[in-house]
């Protein structure tokens, strides 16, 4: 967000602006190599900018190949009514989810996939404390949560909101969903559809280790998104401002 915030401001103002990540504990290691099958996880509090109907797609294709080996843990309490889901997807569609029902949803998926288009940073750190590597968009002008090819994917999207765009082309927020569900509708989200499911085949059919890619993930997350590296940063800067 600072990077995307540095479009509107002076660039006198560049070097005042700071940032922490957001930080989630870290957590037990999980053995995944003994599955048998493979379990997509995709979340989103909201459904449109959150990508949900391009993961369903995504999820739709890899079943259709893979049969039920291949399946979808989706936690969004905003699917539309009637809006009909892919066999083989569990859905949680309550408002919060508990520590233990969060933790059970990412220690059962061997693979998070969130092709948003809105910032996302929790959902993107969260992941990476259990070992998942993660298939996303590429909004940010970065890698800091995701390393292609190394922590997971990023896949190009058509539109974003904190594209150059924004204020400009869309007004406001629901200018920005009305053009987003426009594309989608003119089908100008079927290349990110087709990109990440060639990743995601990769990983179901072995030719990527993406258990590896968990590993390196979860390594990742100690050095950049722990709350122990977190605080002390945030010592770090309140020493500084109270010298």
């Amino acid at each position: 967000m600072t990077e995307h915030f540095k479009d509107f401001v002076s660039p006198t103002l560049w070097p005042k602006l700071r940032y922490l990540y957001t930080a989630t504990p870290s957590q037990p290691t999980i053995d995944r190599t003994e599955r048998g099958d493979f379990t997509i996880l995709t979340i989103g509090n909201r459904f449109s900018d959150k990508g949900i109907p391009e993961a369903l797609n995504v999820y739709h294709i890899l079943r259709q190949r893979h049969g039920r080996r291949v399946k979808m843990l989706l936690a969004c309490n905003r699917v539309p009514q009637g809006y009909r889901l892919p066999e083989g997807v569990t859905l949680y569609d309550r408002r919060r989810m508990s520590a233990e029902v969060q933790a059970s949803f990412y220690r059962s998926a061997d693979v998070a996939l969130l092709p948003i288009y809105w910032d996302a940073g929790a959902s993107l750190v969260e992941p990476s404390a259990f070992g998942l590597p993660t298939v996303t968009t590429r909004i940010h002008h970065g890698e800091a949560y995701v390393q292609h090819g190394i922590t997971g994917y990023l896949v190009e999207a058509p539109m974003y909101v904190c594209s150059p765009g924004y204020g400009t082309r869309w007004r406001d927020w629901p200018g920005f969903l009305r053009d987003l569900d426009a594309k989608r509708e003119g089908g100008a989200m079927a290349s990110l559809v087709e990109d990440a499911t060639d990743l995601l085949e990769e990983m179901v059919s072995g030719m990527v280790d993406h258990a590896a890619m968990g590993r390196t993930a979860r390594k990742l997350h100690a050095e950049r998104f722990s709350p122990e590296v977190r605080n002390r940063e945030l010592r770090t800067l309140y020493e500084n401002a109270l010298s």
